[in-house]
C-alpha cells in the first residue's frame, strides 16, 4: 500500500492528478469478497475509477496495473492514454494456483495435534473451516465460482484496451513468454524494474519499497504524457452509507485521530443513537500490516460491530498504511515507545475506556494488552500471543528486522534443538521452579504468560486469549497452564483446532470474530462487567 501510495505522490508532484482504489471486495471497499460476482464487480470497480478521472479531465486517463492487476486491466473497453503494466501477471490459472499453493504452505501448514490442548467447541468455526464454496488465499478469500474466473483471465493483445502507449516492467530476469508476445503484438516498451520480491512478495512482514522502480516508472509516464495542465476540481466523500446485510444500514467515516493524524475510519449504526456512551472495538494492525487486519477481518468485523449497533475504529500507526509521509527505504520498528503512544492516541479518539475493546494479533495483541494495563480499554482479545513479557529488548524496540528467535519464541529447527542452547532452553523450561522461571520473565528473559496477564486480571480487564495450535505450543513450552493456574480470576483461553500465527486461517478468524461480537452486543458496561464474573474457566 505504501508503495502505490508514494507512487501516486510522486506522479502528483509531477503534475498528475493520481487515483488509488480499492477493487470491490477489498481493502476498505464496499461488498464481501466471498460474493459469487466479485469478479465482475472488479471491472465495475475500474469502470467507476475511470469515470472518476473523466470528469476531472477530457484527456484520455492513463493506467498503472500492478501484478494481477494486469488481468483486470486487459478487460478495460474505453481508449486509454498510457498504460503500464508492472510486475504484470499474464495467466490467471498460474497466479492461482501459486497463491493456493502459498496458503497451504503457510497457513494449512499447522494442523490440529489433539495432545497440545483443548479444543475450542464453537460450531461456527468448524463451518467455516470446512466451506467447500470458498477458496482461502493469503490476504482473501473468493467464492468458488470467482476463483474460477480470475482463473481464467489472460494478458492477451486481442482483448487489451486501445491504448497510446505500453510499458511492460516485469522484474528483473523474470522469462515469461505470453509476455514476450504481448509486447511484440502491441508494440509495447519492456524494461525490467528491481526491488518486486521485497515488495509484492516478502518473506516476512517487512515490505521494502521499490523507490527506484517508482521513478523509473513515473518517468517514463512524464515523458510519453502531454505536457499541457488544467485545473481540476475533485470530489472528496469522507464518508460513505451501504447496507451490511438484512436490510441493516451501517455508516463508515474517515477520521484522523490524535496530535499525529493518525489515519482511521469508524464503522458505526446508522441512527441517531451514537455518542461517547456506545460500545467500540478497537482494531490493531499486525507488525507493519495495515488497519485492514488478516484476510480483511477488521474491515469484515467493523461493519458486523456496527450492524450489531456497536462502533469499531481500525486505524493504521505512524510509518504505516495511510499514516504519515512516505520516505524511501523507511524503517518502522514494531514495539517502539512510538507505537505505544499511537496506541494511546487511538485509544483516546476510539471512546472512553469503560466502552473500548481492543484486539490485535501477536504484536497487536501487546499493544492490546498496553491499554488494559493502563486503564484505557475494560476488554482486550489477545490473538495469538508471542510477547508475553512488558519488558523489551533494546533490539527489539527500534528493530524492524526482528526475527522469532529474537523473543526466543520456539524453534523447531532440529539444529538449533541439537544445539547446547537449544537443550539449555528445553531443561530450563521443563525443571526451573516456576517461581524462578516467573522471576525471569519479569525481566524479559522468558515469556512467561502470568506476567501479561495477571496486571489486566487485577485492573477487572475482560481478557480473551485465542491460540492458533503453533502458538498454543508456544504458549505451553512457556508454562502457560501453570500460568492460569496461579491466576485468581477468571479469562477465557480458546485454542482452535487449526489456524496460523498470522491468523489468516478462517477458524481463528472465527473465534475472533465470535467473541468481539460477544461483547458487542452486551447491553452495556454494566452487563460486560457482570458477564466477567460467570465466564467459565480456561480450558486450554
Amino acid at each position: 500500500m505504501r508503495g502505490l501510495r508514494m507512487l501516486a505522490e510522486t506522479l502528483a508532484a509531477r503534475g498528475f492528478a493520481a487515483l488509488r482504489f480499492d477493487y470491490y471486495g477489498t481493502g476498505d471497499s464496499a461488498l464481501d469478497s466471498v460474493r459469487e460476482d466479485i469478479a465482475e464487480r472488479w471491472l465495475d470497480s475500474v469502470n467507476e475509477a475511470l469515470a472518476y478521472l473523466q470528469d476531472l479531465s477530457p484527456h484520455r486517463p492513463a493506467v498503472i496495473a500492478l501484478r494481477a492487476g494486469a488481468l483486470i486491466a486487459g478487460q478495460i473497453a474505453i481508449p486509454l492514454g498510457p498504460v503500464i503494466l508492472w510486475d504484470p501477471i499474464s495467466n490467471g490459472r498460474a497466479f492461482v494456483r501459486e497463491q493456493r499453493a502459498l496458503y497451504s504452505m503457510t497457513v494449512n501448514a499447522h494442523h490440529n495435534d489433539s495432545a497440545n490442548g483443548a479444543r475450542t467447541t464453537d460450531t461456527a468455526i468448524e463451518e467455516v473451516v470446512e466451506d467447500p464454496d470458498t477458496v482461502a488465499l493469503i490476504g482473501t478469500s473468493y467464492a468458488d465460482t470467482a476463483a474460477k474466473k480470475l482463473a481464467e483471465l489472460r494478458l492477451s493483445p486481442t482483448d487489451a484496451p486501445i491504448a497510446t502507449r505500453w510499458l511492460v516492467a516485469p522484474r528483473r530476469g523474470r522469462r515469461d513468454p505470453h509476455l514476450a508476445h504481448f509486447c511484440e503484438a502491441t508494440a509495447a516498451e519492456h524494461l525490467e524494474v528491481d526491488g518486486m520480491v521485497e515488495f509484492v512478495q516478502p518473506c516476512g512482514y517487512v515490505v521494502r519499497i521499490p523507490g527506484e522502480a517508482i521513478q523509473t516508472l513515473a518517468s517514463w509516464l512524464d515523458r510519453v504524457t502531454p505536457t499541457d495542465t488544467m485545473p481540476i476540481d475533485p470530489r472528496y466523500v469522507e464518508q460513505a452509507v451501504f447496507e451490511e446485510g438484512r436490510g441493516i444500514t451501517v455508516i463508515e467515516r474517515i477520521e484522523f485521530l490524535g496530535p499525529n493524524r493518525l489515519f482511521a475510519i469508524r464503522s458505526q449504526p446508522a441512527d441517531d443513537t451514537i455518542d461517547r456512551t456506545t460500545r467500540t472495538a478497537l482494531f490493531f494492525g499486525t507488525a507493519n500490516d495495515t488497519h485492514h487486519g488478516p484476510n480483511r477481518e477488521w474491515v469484515t468485523l467493523s461493519r458486523l460491530a456496527a450492524a450489531a449497533g456497536a462502533c469499531a475504529v481500525r486505524f493504521d500507526r505512524r510509518g504505516v498504511g495511510e499514516t504519515a509521509k512516505v520516505k524511501l527505504d523507511e524503517s518502522t520498528a514494531i514495539y517502539s515507545a512510538e507505537a505505544i503512544e499511537d496506541a494511546f492516541d487511538a485509544a483516546a479518539a476510539a471512546a472512553p475506556p469503560s466502552n473500548l475493546l481492543a484486539a490485535g494479533v501477536c504484536s497487536g495483541s501487546w499493544f492490546s494488552a498496553q491499554l488494559g494495563r493502563t486503564a484505557k480499554a475494560s476488554a482486550v482479545v489477545l490473538i495469538n500471543v508471542i510477547l508475553w513479557s512488558w519488558r523489551n529488548k533494546h533490539d527489539c524496540a527500534d528493530n524492524d528486522q526482528m526475527l522469532p528467535a529474537d523473543f526466543g519464541l520456539l524453534r523447531t529447527d532440529p539444529a538449533f534443538q541439537r544445539s547446547f542452547r537449544g537443550r539449555f532452553k528445553s531443561f530450563l523450561s521443563k525443571y526451573m521452579p516456576y517461581r524462578s522461571w516467573l522471576w525471569l520473565g519479569r525481566f524479559g528473559v522468558t515469556q512467561v504468560p502470568e506476567v501479561l496477564l495477571r496486571p489486566l486480571l487485577q485492573k477487572g480487564i475482560r481478557v480473551s486469549v485465542i491460540l492458533a495450535p503453533f502458538d498454543a505450543d508456544w504458549f505451553r513450552t512457556q508454562r502457560g497452564p501453570e500460568s492460569l493456574q496461579r491466576l485468581d480470576a477468571p479469562l477465557r483461553v480458546i485454542r482452535t483446532d487449526a489456524g496460523d500465527h498470522t491468523a489468516y486461517h478462517p477458524a481463528v478468524r472465527a473465534a475472533v470474530r465470535s467473541e468481539v461480537l460477544s461483547w458487542c452486543k452486551q447491553e452495556s458496561a454494566e452487563v460486560s462487567t457482570s458477564a466477567r464474573q460467570s465466564m467459565p474457566e480456561a480450558h486450554l
